[in-house]
């Protein structure tokens, strides 16, 4: 390999030019094996080692920031831990019914539910609400079952029948945890869980959160 780095550089550019036009994220299209390149150039007998150390510098940042944007590991994203595995889609199956869009998962949502979920944990798991209102939050309690996702999202969904659409309003029960399921302004679901011998608390907490006076839910 007779290469320089400028050469390399402008090669690189040229080939990848197309690809990057109107991506955001393209960590996919291509792996630069700094190792092998840099073992290619300082071996050759013909590469050129008279150079200004300055632009060399400049050139191998590049070069790295290169192989960081094009590695072929996406960037990660948010995802439910596994113990939470399907309780951004039971949401959405509700949500979807009244044809609202579908939540995402939040892990900032998710650890402020988390640690409101511990701090009950060592008061008996009481089904107490966070003083905190920046947040929706939901909470589900049960003592001697095991619950899943399913199950607690169903429960708080089960509110329904109390729900009347025409008027916006609950009637004859609580529906309050079934509207900000399906609050349509909500974007982003984050839960905890919390044991206390064989009592659970479940929380979740939604960004922007529902369950405005005198607004509807969608």
């Amino acid at each position: 390999m007779s290469l320089n780095l400028l050469e390399f550089t402008e090669k690189m550019t040229l080939k990848n030019q197309k690809q990057f036009q109107g991506c955001i994220s393209c960590a996919f299209i291509h792996r630069i094996n700094i190792k092998t390149i840099f073992s290619d150039l300082s071996f050759n007998p013909n590469f050129d080692a008279t150079f200004n150390p300055l632009p060399m510098k400049l050139t191998i940042i590049f070069l790295l920031l290169l192989h960081t944007l094009l590695s072929d590991e996406e960037l990660p994203r948010d995802a439910e831990p596994v113990k939470m595995k399907g309780i951004v889609e039971r949401h959405n199956h509700w949500r979807k019914e009244v044809g609202v869009a579908p939540l995402k998962w939040s892990d900032k949502l998710a650890k402020v539910a988390q640690g409101w979920a511990n701090k009950q944990s060592k008061k008996d798991c009481g089904c107490v609400h966070s003083p905190d209102e920046k947040y929706g939050e939901n909470i589900y309690c049960s003592e001697g079952i095991d619950s899943n996702p399913k199950d607690v999202v169903d429960d708080w969904a089960s509110e329904k029948e109390f729900y009347d659409p025409a008027k916006g309003k609950c009637k004859g029960g609580e529906c309050g945890h079934y509207t900000q399921i399906v609050w349509q302004k909500t974007t982003e679901v984050g839960c905890g869980m919390a044991t206390c011998g064989d009592k659970e608390i479940w929380v979740c907490n939604y960004n922007p959160p529902g369950n405005y006076v005198n607004q509807k839910p969608y």
